[in-house]
């Protein structure tokens, strides 16, 4: 029995997907220059604390609490390179989601949950510079956008880097 199949899959956290924020109540003075732009930016940050308190954080925590419940090595049926790309993923889940260590991750992975956090942006931008340094290929952003449309697993997910990681490869090489 390997290290993959001794963990579970991701759950989704019973608010899923993230609820958006509601639009910001206008200020009594948001009609005079500068006094009432301040204004609204006072009341929008307020507001948006409160919907990232209450309503964002409990996703995240709940996201980090099943990650750290798990080893921190896994190991699937699967080549060098494609375990070099869940390496990669793995760390920038770890620095996205403020955790002690990379954990373990399953082929079965939501990429949704593993790529959304407080700070959205951050882990497919990492992922991305990592293989484009470790293996000198570029992944378009549209794979990013396509694994969470579609609602890929992690396995799908490596699977298309690399496939992406040899046609780049074949096309740069040759």
């Amino acid at each position: 029995m390997n290290a993959s199949s001794a963990i579970s899959p991701l759950e989704y956290p019973a608010t899923w997907p993230p609820p958006l924020m509601p639009p910001t109540p206008s200020h009594l003075f948001h009609r005079i220059p500068i006094v009432g732009w301040l204004a609204w930016y006072l009341t929008w940050l307020r507001h948006a604390g409160k919907h990232q308190r209450t309503m964002l954080d409990p996703i995240a925590e709940e996201i980090i609490r099943q990650l750290n419940l798990r080893p921190t090595t896994g190991g699937w049926p699967i080549s060098t390179e494609q375990r070099q790309i869940v390496k990669i993923i793995s760390d920038a889940v770890c620095l996205e989601k403020g955790m002690d260590f990379p954990p373990a991750l399953h082929p079965e992975d939501p990429c949704q949950l593993l790529f959304w956090g407080p700070f959205d942006d951050i882990t497919p931008g990492i992922i991305r510079a990592e293989l484009s340094k470790q293996f000198r290929f570029h992944l378009p952003s549209e794979f990013i956008i396509r694994s969470w449309d579609e609602n890929w697993t992690l396995r799908t997910f490596v699977e298309v880097c690399d496939e992406h990681r040899l046609s780049s490869c074949r096309s740069g090489c040759a």
